[in-house]
């Protein structure tokens, strides 16, 4: 190897291990809910809110879930909320590498998605319940088009326009976005409209849609980095 291919194979390993030291951060935050009480103090409210009283617009079935599986979501979705920049797109060749095997192992020692995939496998390890499938219609910022709210068939694209689509975090376009019911709620990304309910970036009316795959639609599921390299 000369020096100019040494010196990559030193930046790529330096990458690696900046990128598995984020990912370690990020996930850490998971299981220190007495260090980040801003998170846990919003979870508790949020469940607290939503046990307290009666909220018509959920399911019946949320008075049978245990107050703790509750706050497990609603702390896990809070803190992905703090560490995640949802509003930008970034360049996948430009993030932070990571071992698809680190990764998974830091996954696996995380608690609070151990006690997820113990109560709620569905929205962890599968498999998929497509009973518990909802797509939710909001509105937007005032200074863009207004976003649609009710489900049309026109959102359905076939996969076979993906390839058309480069490699992205946010891709747009393709698909269509649902949150998997869990513990009486209509999904994680229900639960973070309803944490921050008031925002200018999804302003009420709000129109939640049950969407029921066919029963010979293939899922193919992702369960690990280490899958996810595999199927690439």
């Amino acid at each position: 190897m000369d020096r100019s291919g040494a010196l990559l194979g030193a930046g790529y390993h330096s990458g690696m291990k900046a990128g598995l030291a984020d990912l370690a951060q990020r996930i850490s935050q998971l299981d220190e809910s007495r260090r980040n009480l801003l998170a846990w103090a919003e979870a508790r409210d949020y469940c607290d809110d939503r046990y307290g009283a009666a909220r018509l617009d959920y399911p019946q079935s949320s008075a049978d879930v245990p107050g703790y599986l509750c706050e497990d979501i609603a702390y896990f979705v809070t803190v992905m909320e703090q560490v995640t920049d949802t509003g930008l797109m970034r360049d996948p060749q430009r993030m932070p590498l990571v071992s698809p095997g680190e990764a998974d192992d830091l996954m696996a020692n995380c608690r609070l998605l151990g006690r997820l995939a113990d109560s709620v496998p569905e929205v962890t390890r599968g498999p998929l319940r497509r009973d518990a499938q909802y797509w939710v219609g909001t509105g937007g910022p005032g200074h863009l088009p207004s976003k649609v709210r009710e489900l049309q068939r026109a959102r359905f694209i076939d996969v076979a326009h993906a390839h058309q689509a480069g490699a992205s975090t946010k891709p747009f376009g393709l698909g269509l976005f649902t949150s998997t019911g869990v513990a009486g709620t209509f999904g994680m990304w229900r639960v973070y409209l309803d944490l921050n309910r008031g925002s200018s970036l999804f302003p009420l009316p709000w129109q939640t849609w049950v969407v029921t795959p066919r029963e010979d639609v293939a899922v193919a599921e992702i369960t690990s980095a280490a899958e996810w390299v595999e199927r690439m």
